[in-house]
C-alpha cells in the first residue's frame, strides 16, 4: 500500500504514459469513424472523442473492421436467459 498520495499519482502518471501508445491506433479509428460521419450529416468535427461518442464509434468500428452484426450478436446473448431465470424463483414464491 503507498505511504503519500504522491506515490499513488507517480504511479498512475507513469502508468498512463505507458498506455497512451496502446490506445492511440484505436482512437484514431474512432476518430475516421466520427469525422467521416460529420462530414456525411453535415455537422462540425470537432476532432475530439467524446465521452457519448466512444460507445456508438466502438460499434461502428467493430462491425466495419471485423464485420460484426451488433443486433445479431445481442439476441445471442446468454443475457436474456440468465434476466428471466434470475426472476423465476421470486415469482413461483410470490405467485
Amino acid at each position: 500500500m503507498a505511504k503519500t498520495s504522491q506515490v499513488v499519482a507517480t504511479v498512475l502518471d507513469e502508468l498512463a504514459q505507458e498506455l497512451k501508445p496502446l490506445g492511440e491506433p484505436g482512437a484514431a479509428v474512432i476518430l475516421e469513424l466520427k469525422k467521416a460521419e460529420c462530414q456525411r450529416r453535415g455537422l462540425h468535427f470537432d476532432g475530439r472523442i467524446n465521452a457519448w461518442d466512444l460507445r456508438c464509434y466502438m460499434n461502428q468500428g467493430e462491425e466495419t473492421r471485423y464485420r460484426v452484426d451488433q443486433t445479431c450478436s445481442r439476441s445471442t446473448s446468454p443475457c436474456r436467459r440468465s434476466h428471466a431465470g434470475c426472476w423465476a424463483s421470486p415469482r413461483s414464491c410470490w405467485g
